[in-house]
Order: C-alpha cells, then structure tokens, then sequence
C-alpha cells in the first residue's frame, strides 16, 4: 500500500507495512498523519494550521500554552520525536522499526510510566469519550445486567457523555455547590454510595467513575469510596479511574489497577500531546478474565491493533488497519511526559508550586478576575494547585457571563494591540462555576519539563522559571486589557 493511500486512509497502515518516504515529504506526511485517525476536531482548518480546537498541527514556540486542562497542542519536543518515529517507520533501507512492535513498545512505556507497572493491558482510543465506551462494553459483559452509571457532573470530567446505550442510565453528582464552592468529600461519597445502594437493591449492575482530578482541580468520589463498594458487590460493581488529566504519580494509578478498577489516561491534557490520543489501562487479571470470555462489540473508532495481541479475539472492531496518526500522537506525548518524569521530583514540585503562586498573585491584581483559594485540604497537591480557575466577574455590559467567557477565552488567542503584543494565550476553554464562569489556567508537563532541563544545564531556579514568568505576565497583561474594555 502506497503512501498517498495510507494519507487517504485516515491515518491506516497495514500490519508490518512499509512506505518510502524521502527528507522532502516527511514532515508533511506527518502533518497529515498527526491530523488524521481522530476525528473532524483535529483536522486543521482551511488554508490554516490551527484545529476547530484551537491546536496546532506543528509546533508554535512564540504562542503560551496554560491550557492543560483542556487540550494541548503539539510542542518542538513531541513533534521531533514522532517526526523521528515516521522515518524509522518509512524507511525502506535500514527496515528500522515494525509497525506492530513499535505499537507494543508504546504500551509498555505507558504501562511502565504512567501506569506503574508492566503487568497490565493498555488499549489505545482516540480520546476519553472512546475509552469510556469500551470502558461500559466491558463492565456491561462483566455485570451482565441493566447498567447504572455513576459519575461527577459533566462540567467538571474532561469530554464526558453520557452512554448512548439504552442500557445505561447515567447519573451525574456535582462536585460544587450553587454557588460554585466545593462540596465536601463526604458529602459526595455518600451522594454516590446511596445511589449505588438504590441500584444494587434494583438489580442493576453499577459503572462507577472515580475522577482523579477534574478540569478545576476537583476530586471525587474518594478512591476508598469505590474499592468499598466493589468489595461489597463484587461482579456487580466496576470501577473507572478518570486520569485524563494525569495529576497524580505512577503509584497510584499502579493502586487503583491493582484493586482491579479500569483506568482513562490522555496524552494530551497535561501529559502535553497533540489531542486525540487516549487510552485504557486494564487490570491483568481483568484481561485475562476477557480473554477466556466471549466477544465484545468495540465501540466504533477502535480498530484492531489499538488492542494489544492477546486481547484482539475478545473485541470485534471495525477494521484491520493500525491507525498511526494515534500512534504518532502518543510518541508525541510520551516524549513530553518521559522528559517531565526525567526531572527530579523535588524540582518538578518547585517549579509546580512556583508557577501557582505567581498564577494565583497575577490573577489577584487582574482586572474583573477572582483565583479560586486554594482548600486547606488539598495545599501539599502541587499538581492539583497547579490548576488555577480564574473566576470572572459579572459582565457589566448587556452580555450573559457565557458568552462573556467565550468572547475572553478568543480574544486571548488572537492578536489585539501592542501594548501587550500580538501573542496568542491559550488557556482551558470556559466552565461553569456556580452562577458564574471561569477559565482554567494550568501547567503542563512540557513547561515543567523544560525548566528542569534549563536548571540542568546549570542556570538558577529563578532564571530557569523566567520565561514561565514572563508568560504569565503576557497572559495576564492581556486578560487584563480585555477585560478593562467590558
């Protein structure tokens, strides 16, 4: 199968297939690539390199990125790994790379990396709405009942749907109040525990999610919570760990599986890969037990060699091709995440924290913006105070708050004076937070990553931190103008 063909094909390679590729095509192959395999989101708009996103499909080092809790667009790190990547694949003399060991080996460095542990199944999705349909496929088959799903409210899980299964009924808890304060994390507990009661007493089969990290920093229900739960009613309850975000360490996604919950992990968000690629960590036991089970239907967008080999008879899937824009996404994001875990842990909270503080300073001199106060509760989390909403006012023009965040969250991305200059701002896209909005300004692994690397070569902490502090600034600067003229 020719090149162009591949191109045509979404993104598809046939197993162990081959396509030269000359110095010249390279980078545009991989531009196309990385945009196909996912969806209409990550195809770049007309006579543009930007995405109905807002990402890009190659790297824009002069624009500021805080938007991980949203979605991340492809950085100078990411993009020379999978750029490095297509070739050994495309490469005809040195035969350097096969197709489907090269699908394996991004398992085993999620499983080791991310998930903690090599004993595990990883199935590749492109993005969190794919995984949690195989993720209800499954506890379908397991459960063999009607299902109840549990989850936080949508505004707070990145890209939650409910199922489109009349065999789901889905039942969201909120995580704020009316007012947009946080709920206490007994209060969700129990909000989840009774309507699980409820259900297990209908004879239903429960999905409960567990969110380790929402859009805002929130969590909830708590992980002891669910593995109570499911040791009351085991068959009847599983459990999905939502990480998209990825705020917490390799142990605790390496707990959570070894309690036999399912777990969503993203390589963008955070981790700071293109969008589009997912992927759920499954159990070991719980893959064997598949295994030895009859088969299930995969959810559409699942193709047969995003399942590792020795599940690939217990899901049917649409089709026999490897998606290798998905591929190529993940060595995207794995480059960037590797180098993050690369820097001291001690290093990687110093410059977390650091960047909260300055956020949460800058946000507080800003015009028409309140930073959410840090919980009492939750102050040692650099990862979760890394997370900064930005609560804005009331508008004081004749425009609703939504479509007042909406016209503040554009207006950061395009070009508006030089008084602050014409660099684009992303931050997270808007959420509700009680009767109000906010943007979610964040860091991601790429920023961290990246002072680390400057203090490696020697430089101080404050000068490694300097271009963080000089985005913030810009960022700030400009919201502030902005919000001056409403």
């Amino acid at each position: 199968m020719g090149t162009a063909r591949v191109l045509a094909g979404f993104g598809a390679l046939p197993a162990d297939g081959r396509n030269p590729a000359t110095p010249e095509s390279l980078t545009a192959q991989l531009e196309m690539l990385m945009a196909s395999g996912g969806g209409p989101d990550i195809w770049p708009q007309s006579g543009s390199i930007r995405t109905p996103l807002g990402t890009s499909i190659r790297p824009a080092p002069t624009e500021i990125w805080f938007a991980s809790t949203g979605y991340s667009s492809i950085g100078l790190r990411g993009y020379k790994s999978a750029l490095e990547t297509l070739g050994q694949l495309t490469s005809v003399e040195s035969m350097q790379l096969s197709p489907t060991r090269w699908l394996d080996e991004l398992r085993d460095r999620i499983a080791r990396g991310i998930a903690g542990t090599p004993d595990c199944a990883v199935i590749f999705a492109p993005g969190p709405a794919e995984v949690r349909n195989i993720a209800r496929a499954i506890a379908t088959r397991i459960t063999r009942r009607p299902m109840r799903e549990i989850a936080a409210t949508a505004s707070e899980a990145a890209h939650f749907e409910p199922a489109d299964d009349e065999e789901y009924e889905t039942v969201e808890i909120a995580l704020r109040d009316g007012r947009g304060d946080r709920r206490s994390l007994a209060d969700i507990d129990n909000d989840m525990r009774s309507i699980a009661a409820e259900a297990l007493c209908e004879g239903a089969g429960i999905l409960l999610h567990v969110l380790d990290t929402s859009k805002t920093g929130l969590t909830g229900p708590s992980r002891r919570m669910a593995r109570g739960l499911g040791a009351i009613s085991p068959g009847r309850v599983c459990v999905l760990v939502d990480a998209t975000e990825l705020r917490c360490p390799a142990e605790t996604i390496a707990g959570d599986l070894s309690h036999g919950h399912m777990v969503l992990v993203s390589g963008s968000h955070f981790a700071g890969g293109p969008p589009a690629c997912a992927a759920l960590i499954l159990p070991r036991a719980l893959a064997d037990e598949l295994a030895s089970g009859e088969p299930i239907l995969a959810p559409h967008g699942i193709g047969r060699f995003d399942i590792p080999s020795d599940l690939r008879t217990v899901f049917v899937t649409d089709g026999g091709l490897i998606n290798l824009g998905l591929g190529l996404r993940w060595s995207a994001a794995l480059a960037e995440f590797e180098a993050y875990l690369a820097v001291p842990d001690d290093v990687r909270q110093m410059v977390l924290a650091a960047f909260s503080r300055k956020a949460r300073h800058l946000a507080a001199i800003c015009t028409g913006v309140d930073p959410e106060a840090r919980p009492l509760d939750d102050v040692d989390n650099a990862l979760r105070e890394s997370i900064v909403p930005l609560i804005l006012d009331e508008p004081r023009m004749a425009v609703d708050s939504e479509a007042h965040a909406e016209t503040l969250h554009e207006s950061l991305i395009l070009p508006c004076g030089v008084s602050v200059g014409d660099v684009a701002c992303h931050v997270g896209p808007p959420i509700q937070f009680g009767s109000n909005m906010a943007l979610s300004l964040s860091a991601g692994a790429p920023m961290v990553a990246d002072v680390g690397q400057r203090m490696a070569k020697g430089l101080s902490f404050d000068i490694a931190f300097g271009p963080v502090k000089r985005d913030l600034a810009t960022l700030f600067g400009k919201l502030d103008m902005l919000q001056a003229l409403v």
